[in-house]
């Protein structure tokens, strides 16, 4: 009996001991694994999974993992960054936290000829951003920053927020100034407000009792005139009336009968036919190119007309009237021997007249060239004897051995360059002229301009643009076909404004004035009450009178200053 007592109590011991170890095994903590997951592969700076205790939390990464271009938002349940995960929830499981990123972006600011303005770069979307310091710009007042290039929405700064690239707009006011015209005892002139950067509108010119108003000019002193074609406002403005003391000009006829014919005699007995080049010799007989008669004319002071070379149209050297010419319509010029140089434009010569009346040919040919000397029409001589011809679109220089050489222009290359010898650009130039300092005067005929060529080459513009009829300063000028060109003493040149029927001045100052002419016809008179048809050349004796060879009216003119 004492022996099953012994068995029972020993396997109930057992039992509980099992009972114990059992309970004891179920009390130990369970451990659950938590991993980030970087959503990217190009992702860097990845936390380690940790290991957690069921039922504890999860310590959230020190460091936030890094993208480029993109800034770390947090870490989310699911990789579509639905759920935000909370670092203080008890984990309960494994679990997987996904990195959610958003973009950075960049704001540029386009100052529009303001000062330059820093982008701004990883701008989170979504985010505000602090407006730049106002950028600055000469002569204008910023107006804000616009969202368009057309500048129609403005940015708000307080509420506007980037959700991707975006470019900003500078907006600029013009500042506005006063123009004011100093007529200096001249009418009044109504002073002007003209935006920064714009062109003040030319006024009518005043009116002074025994004056000539001579233009508006930047300077008291004046210096510089004032272009209103060109010359912008950039801060108030002051500009002078400039005035000369009124001077008449009388237009009268010295020879020609107005009809085309041929016969000399005296003054208006005589005849010419579309007569063109005109020049004084030392002893102030005037000589002239009669174009259609072929021949070399000359007009003595007391107003002779003979002929002195020249007969019927064709070519021939020789002695006066053995000598024939094909329409000589262009320039002619006395050398200091008392040479004469003719264009022979037909002939494509330049033909030489001694004193004693012998004709010669001077030159004929441009070797290597194949336009050779193609229609030459303006002549001028420098102090050297070098002979300056205008011939196709091209400035000749013929030294005094008879040396043909392209001083400026191109042969065959008609158009509008200024710049230096062969790269300048002239479209049929005609009428030629030359200063002390040895500087051409070039009306370039077919480019409605005045052209100036240094003794370098340098090519450049004094007056003119495109075609027509205006006064003014040298750019604001228009020109219609200019032929001819003479300088003063002075340095006023003077221009047979041809297919404007007028004659021009432009002073040392680029100033542009009508002397005398109006609408095409005849008529004798003061200024432009005078008409002419078509003039040609200008000649200018030592007195300073002007002759003026009238084309259609198959005249010559002079103008008297008084």
């Amino acid at each position: 009996m004492n022996k099953y007592i012994r068995f029972f109590a020993a396997a109930a011991f057992i039992v509980s001991a099992a009972l114990i170890v059992s309970s004891c095994n179920e009390d130990e903590d369970k451990e659950f694994t938590v991993t980030f997951d970087l959503n990217y592969a190009g992702s860097s700076g990845a936390p380690p999974a940790a290991t957690v205790v069921e039922g504890k939390t999860v310590a959230k990464p020190a460091a936030n993992p890094t993208r480029t271009g993109f800034t770390f938002v947090g870490w989310f349940k699911e990789a579509a960054g639905t759920n935000e995960y909370d670092f203080a929830a008890p984990v309960t499981a494994d679990i997987t936290l996904y990195a959610k990123w958003s973009q950075l972006f960049v704001v540029t600011f386009i100052s529009n000829e303001g000062s330059t303005v820093d982008a701004i770069s990883d701008v989170a979307s979504g985010a505000t951003i602090n407006a730049p310091t106002p950028p600055t710009r000469a002569g204008h007042t910023f107006g804000g920053w616009f969202k368009e290039e057309a500048l129609t929405t403005a940015w708000d700064f307080a509420t506007d927020v980037v959700t991707g690239n975006v470019t900003l707009y500078a907006k600029w006011n013009a500042n506005t100034y006063t123009v004011t015209f100093n007529s200096d005892g001249g009418s009044a002139v109504e002073p002007e407000t003209v935006a920064h950067g714009e062109k003040a509108t030319k006024p009518a010119d005043p009116t002074k009792a025994g004056q000539d108003f001579g233009g508006w000019f930047k300077e008291a002193a004046l210096t510089t005139a004032w272009n209103f074609a060109t010359d912008v406002v950039t801060a108030a403005t002051t500009l002078y009336a400039r005035w000369r003391v009124a001077v008449s000009v009388t237009v009268s006829t010295i020879a020609g009968t107005g009809a085309a014919g041929f016969a000399d005699g005296v003054g208006e007995e005589a005849q010419f036919n579309f007569p063109s080049g005109i020049a004084f010799d030392a002893a102030g007989n005037l000589y002239v190119a009669d174009g259609q008669n072929h021949r070399i004319r000359k007009v003595t002071p007391a107003g002779v007309v003979s002929t002195i070379a020249g007969s019927t149209q064709g070519f021939a050297d020789g002695a006066g009237s053995e000598a024939q010419f094909a329409v000589p319509r262009g320039g002619i010029a006395f050398d200091a021997a008392g040479n004469l140089y003719v264009a022979d434009l037909g002939n494509h010569r330049i033909r030489k007249i001694t004193p004693e009346g012998m004709v010669s040919t001077f030159a004929d040919d441009l070797p290597g060239d194949p336009m050779g000397l193609y229609h030459p029409s303006g002549i001028a001589i420098d102090v050297a004897g070098n002979l300056y011809v205008t011939s196709d679109s091209r400035i000749l220089k013929i030294t005094p051995a008879g040396e043909v050489s392209i001083f400026a222009g191109r042969t065959s290359d008609a158009g509008f360059t200024n710049g230096v010898g062969g790269s300048a650009r002239f479209y049929f130039p005609d009428g030629i002229a030359i200063d002390a300092a040895g500087n051409l005067y070039v009306a370039d005929t077919w480019n409605n301009r005045i052209r100036k060529v240094t003794p370098e080459g340098v090519v450049s513009t004094v007056a003119g643009g495109a075609q027509g009829f205006v006064d003014g300063a040298a750019a604001e000028a228009r020109f219609n076909r200019p032929e001819g060109i003479a300088i003063d003493a002075a340095g006023n040149l003077y221009v047979a404004d041809t297919n404007n029927n007028r004659i021009r001045k432009i002073t040392p100052e680029g100033v542009v004035s009508t002397i005398a002419g109006s609408t095409s016809g005849f008529a004798d008179g003061a200024g432009t009450a005078a008409r002419f048809s078509r003039p040609s050349r200008i000649a200018i004796d030592a007195a300073g009178n002007l002759y003026v060879t009238d084309q259609s009216n198959h005249r010559i003119r002079k103008i008297v200053f008084e």
